[in-house]
């Protein structure tokens, strides 16, 4: 593969290198949860979204420092008033209803595929796990909180786990695909 097809990032003026992928993966996390609707099978105060794919790309495709900054730039936008969750929600609301747990799980998951990736490496059985990992710190995450704010493990787990299972394995999928060819192609990102 010809390495001059993709433009060298580091010959971008330097708040470039970092505040435009930052922006764009914003702009990505912002119009994932725009795509928000009902899950269409079992009642759950929980909506279904594209986030996942999103924070799951990030954190397996991109350097750990965009990823961890860019959900969290996503998530401080939200606090600020922007409209930028699910159905336009926005503000401590957001965090105070029944999905609070999954932002702040996106956060985490974040944090948390970066650490595995510079542990794991990128291969792909490692792109699975470490994306297996983010998913499961985003359920844990909102778990514990739909539980609190529904007052039942059960009910959480049945409304807020279960239903959303086989979807994010499909978006697993198509997260570790893209980032197992970012990888593949050694198109360059500023990982330093």
């Amino acid at each position: 593969m010809d390495r001059t097809a993709f433009p060298d990032t580091r010959a971008l003026p330097r708040p470039l290198n970092y505040a435009l992928p930052a922006l764009l993966a914003v702009g990505a996390l912002t119009a994932s949860a725009w795509l928000a609707f009902p899950h269409p099978f079992t009642p759950t105060p929980v909506p279904v979204t594209w986030q996942v794919l999103v924070v799951l790309v990030l954190g397996l495709a991109t350097p750990p420092w965009l990823a961890l900054s860019s959900v969290g730039a996503y998530l401080a936008l939200g606090l600020t008033g922007a409209p930028v969750f699910a159905w336009g929600a926005n503000g401590w609301i957001a965090f105070a209803g029944p999905s609070g747990g999954y932002l702040v799980g996106f956060l985490a998951a974040a944090g948390v595929m970066g650490f595995l990736k510079q542990r794991l490496g990128v291969g792909l059985p490692a792109l699975i796990a470490n994306g297996l990992a983010g998913i499961t710190v985003i359920y844990l995450f909102g778990y514990v909180w739909l539980w609190a704010w529904l007052g039942n493990a059960g009910t959480a787990f049945s409304a807020g786990v279960l239903p959303f299972v086989a979807p994010d394995l499909l978006k697993l999928a198509g997260a570790v695909s893209v980032a197992h060819l970012r990888y593949c192609l050694k198109i360059p990102l500023q990982d330093a």
